[in-house]
């Protein structure tokens, strides 16, 4: 036969039956105590580290069942349920019971307790404090009490109701007689007057938890609290003395803690030493965790500001064992950098990936998108432009956008590709970048412009450029620029005064040097020639070695031999020619022979002409330097000039004079057979008894020479009849006397 059907037997109804039934079941819960559970409560200060759990609801002795009544059994049932942690089931068997049970029965200060705290597992807040609440009203004193009013506390805390939440926590110190209990309604009441800024009484409360003998615990806590107060008003030094003294008396967790909040004090207080020493200790307690980890990762920042970016990677792995998310995408980040830092691109793409993949919603995963194509860059991959315009379109961050934008132009211009590069500039000058950072794309853009041979476009940019940042490092250059393609475009006035302007702000720029030059070439061109030598001659005045003196010493001497000062002219041409012959050489050469021929020095000139292609040097001077070498005797410089004067078929040049002197010098050389073609030349063009003489004599002494005795004869005697007497006569008889005596010889 079943056990139901032996009951029913005896007339027991199903009810009654199953109260029976889960009497017996749950008996032998009952022949010990029933404990109420523990109640845990999140605080600002770092709880585990402290102490174990608060648990300020101590066990509830509750007696084992002297009743055998209806009462009795659903409590029992009820808490069976509870037990089992099969709240909702539990929270039907409570009701019933409190409907049996009027207040003062035996378990009905469990039973509400139990029921309240069923409801707050299942997250029903209302109904909870509610219960708590009539727990107190039925039963206003002793520890189920103090810990409903905990309860209650704490939901005032959880809703900002902080100055009822006080009254609460007040009243479970007061109830409890329990130290554990009072300690953690003193500091949850502590906690909500700093949450009202309510600090001098906080701090209060705080230094008499700090001051207890009885609780190391809660001694620790607020000595805790109270550098953290200190901390928050700005007391950096007692609350880093704080720490200290904490460390040094506490657990590992603790002192990790304490060490880790002292050191950053002290890397506030810019005390790096001391900063490092306590976050190296931090991160050496073993026991540490989780303090010690967040010490390594500070550890690796000062690390990376150091650039000691090899310790970075080093320190790694201690500061990504963390369980805080957020600190290990940190570390993950750093070390990214870290590997970039050292060019280490594949292994930093390879962190920062991780990074986006394992933390996508932390802070340093927003960091590490943008880092990512920078890595992208360095790696020089092929996508990387398509990566930038895909992330510009996506982002939702503007300053990111503007970020990768400014990205996007500068790998537009390093291909120069100034089109788009030109437009990505644009685009970020009225983002929210650093004014660096826009001073940089602005004067990029007005460059890419330029070199699109848009000097219109350029030049407005320029100038926005240096209206905008007028003391931007690039506005040197910019200035430069500008009065570059002014003077290009022919605006010289323009030019000279962006070339004043910058010799007068930027006197020891480097650039001076190439400005000098330029405004003296725009002063040229304005045919200014006079202050165009000055700005050359200042150039040469501050930079004596520079590689712009062969150009400035050929134009000081070529205004000096425009204005015909010929003597102050040659020593700035003849320097301008050592240091550049090959650029200045011939221009040089001709202006020096000139400057010798107008100050009547023949040698000089001709040694000038010497170094110049026969076509370049004019007809006169070849002439003057000829007939010069002639009347000096020296005959191989003169038949070199004279017979360069007669290839040139120049009739104003080739005058009788340069014809007889040039046979006359032929005869010299005994190159009697060519000196005939001048000589004869003379005697055509002679017109007058004179010329026509002379030149009948020197045809008679070539003849003479080539042994043509009579022929030199009969030219002397028609010689001797145009010139009767004079000089030639007394010539022309000299020269028959010869002719007779040599005919005589042969005889």
């Amino acid at each position: 036969m079943s056990f139901i059907s032996t009951f029913q037997r005896f007339n027991i109804s199903t009810p009654q039956l199953l109260a029976c039934f889960f009497l017996i079941i749950s008996s032998s819960l009952f022949t010990q105590q029933v404990s109420i559970p523990e109640i845990r409560k999140a605080t600002p200060v770092h709880e585990s580290a402290i102490s174990s759990p608060i648990s300020p609801v101590e066990e509830t002795g509750v007696e084992p069942l002297r009743s055998k009544n209806a009462a009795d059994a659903r409590f029992a049932v009820a808490e069976g349920f509870y037990q089992r942690k099969e709240y909702q089931l539990a929270c039907v068997e409570f009701q019933k019971f409190l409907q049996l049970s009027t207040p003062g029965d035996l378990h009905r200060d469990e039973a509400l307790f139990h029921l309240a705290e069923a409801y707050r597992f299942l997250d029903k807040s209302l109904e909870a404090q509610s219960t708590y609440e009539q727990l107190l009203k039925e039963t206003p004193s002793g520890d189920v009490a103090a810990s409903a009013a905990y309860r209650i506390g704490e939901y005032y805390h959880d809703k900002k109701e902080l100055k009822k939440g006080i009254k609460a926590f007040e009243q479970a110190a007061q109830l409890s007689k329990s130290a554990t209990i009072k300690n953690a309604a003193h500091y949850q009441q502590k906690l909500c007057h700093d949450e009202l800024s309510e600090q001098e009484k906080a701090t209060t409360l705080f230094y008499e938890a700090s001051k207890t003998t009885e609780d190391q615990t809660e001694r620790l806590r607020g000595l805790m609290q109270l550098a953290n107060d200190d901390e928050k008003c700005g007391r950096s030094e007692k609350a880093l003395n704080t720490y200290l003294s904490i460390s040094a008396e506490s657990p590992p967790t603790v002192a990790a803690e304490a060490l880790v909040k002292a050191g950053v004090i002290a890397s506030q207080q810019k005390n790096r030493e001391q900063a490092l020493q306590l976050f190296q200790k931090a991160a050496n307690l073993k026991e540490g965790d989780p303090w010690n980890a967040t010490a390594a990762l500070h550890l690796m920042q000062f690390d990376y500001e150091a650039k000691d970016y090899q310790k970075v990677l080093e320190r790694s792995p201690q500061a990504l064992a963390t369980s805080n998310t957020e600190e290990c995408s940190q570390a993950l980040l750093l070390a990214a950098q870290a590997e970039r830092q050292l060019g280490h691109f594949q292994n930093a793409l390879e962190l920062n990936d991780r990074l986006l993949k394992e933390f996508p919603a932390s802070g340093s995963a927003h960091d590490a998108a943008f880092t990512r194509l920078l890595l992208l860059r360095s790696l020089k991959d092929p996508s990387l432009l398509t990566q930038l315009q895909d992330f510009i379109l996506t982002t939702s961050d503007a300053h990111q956008k503007a970020q990768a934008t400014l990205l996007q132009a500068e790998v537009f211009f390093e291909q120069e590709n100034y089109t788009p590069a030109a437009k990505a500039y644009a685009t970020v000058k009225d983002s929210d970048l650093t004014p660096t950072l826009k001073a940089d794309a602005a004067y990029k853009e007005a460059w890419s412009l330029q070199h699109l041979g848009d000097a219109t476009s350029a030049l407005g940019a320029y100038t926005t450029f240096l209206t905008t940042y007028p003391e931007s490092p690039s506005a040197p250059d910019a200035l430069i620029q500008r009065a570059y393609l002014e003077q290009k475009q022919g605006d010289l006035k323009s030019a000279l005064a962006d070339y004043d302007h910058f010799l007068e702000k930027y006197p020891q720029a480097l650039e001076c040097e190439l400005v000098l030059q330029q405004k003296a070439l725009a002063q040229q061109a304005q045919q200014d020639n006079h202050g165009m030598a000055a700005t050359f001659q200042q150039l040469l005045s501050a930079y004596p070695k520079s590689t712009r003196a062969a150009e400035a010493n050929y134009w000081i001497g070529w205004n000096l031999f425009e204005e015909k000062n010929y003597q102050a002219a040659i020593p700035f041409l003849k320097k301008a020619k050592l240091l550049d012959a090959k650029k200045f050489g011939e221009k040089i050469n001709l202006r020096l022979l000139l400057c010798y021929y107008y100050l009547e020095q023949p040698e000089l000139a001709a040694r000038e002409a010497a170094e110049l292609p026969t076509n370049v040097i004019p007809g006169e001077v070849s002439r003057w330097i000829g007939l010069k070498a002639y009347e000096r005797g020296d005959f191989n410089q003169a038949e070199q000039f004279l017979n360069l004067v007669m290839t040139q078929n120049n009739p104003n040049i080739i005058t009788r004079e340069v014809m007889i002197a040039l046979a006359e010098t032929l005869m010299k050389k005994e190159k009697y057979q060519a000196a005939r073609v001048p000589a004869g030349k003379a005697l055509e063009q002679a017109t007058d008894p004179t010329s026509r003489a002379a030149a009948l004599l020197t045809l008679a002494k070539i003849e003479l020479n080539l042994g043509n005795d009579s022929r030199a004869e009969s030219l002397t005697r028609e010689a001797l009849l145009l010139e009767p007497e004079g000089r030639l006569n007394v010539e022309g008889r000299l020269l028959i006397k010869s002719i007779l005596d040599k005919s005589t010889l042969k005889k």
